[in-house]
């Protein structure tokens, strides 16, 4: 979602004298439709017990998100509640997600298109090898029409949330381009 709202942000004609660089991360100006697994995540997420660890939680999660580091950057995303949020029948732990939003939304953010506008300054698009939210033609329509400037650096074996699968890599990358090597040091 990062991603979607940066591109948004650079290509509003009002908003890009606040931009001077932008990097995107793994998304294209299209999306098809979402596929059943972020719906899977979301109810597995809604359906956790969080009066328990965040290693009870996550071990309950696995049965749904098989893929360690996806169920890894998920559980990023439960807090502890402090002891004077913990009143009686509350769990220790919640979400800082607001999961029904997400689920009930899923569709819209998840299939939401980037149609018009064009940001001239230096835009680093941040891609995972095994990704397939952009795809080599949307990388040229991203450079043609919406980024001019769009240099992009593919992190080798990493998924859609690069920068939870290689973060190191993705960190380098991008430091790289905002500290003005291109984003060539991944």
């Amino acid at each position: 979602m990062g991603g979607k709202v940066a591109a948004t942000m650079a290509l509003d004609p009002e908003m890009q004298p606040l931009i001077s660089k932008l990097v995107i991360e793994d998304i294209s100006p299209h999306r098809g439709a979402v596929s059943d697994e972020y719906h899977k995540y979301v109810k597995a997420m809604r359906a956790s017990d969080l009066s328990s660890n965040k290693s009870d939680i996550a071990k309950k999660l696995a049965e749904v998100v098989t893929n360690s580091e996806v169920r890894h950057f998920l559980i990023t995303n439960v807090r502890k509640r402090l002891e004077e949020e913990v009143v009686k029948g509350m769990p220790r732990h919640e979400w800082i997600l607001n999961l029904e939003a997400l689920d009930e939304w899923m569709e819209h953010i998840m299939s939401f298109q980037v149609t018009e506008g064009r940001f001239e300054g230096p835009t680093l698009v941040v891609t995972g090898a095994f990704s397939n939210f952009v795809r080599h033609q949307d990388k040229q329509e991203l450079k043609d029409k919406f980024f001019p400037k769009a240099e992009f650096v593919e992190i080798p074996h990493s998924g859609h949330w690069v920068h939870t699968h290689q973060p190191i890599l993705f960190a380098d990358a991008v430091v790289g381009f905002l500290t003005g090597d291109g984003g060539k040091s991944a």
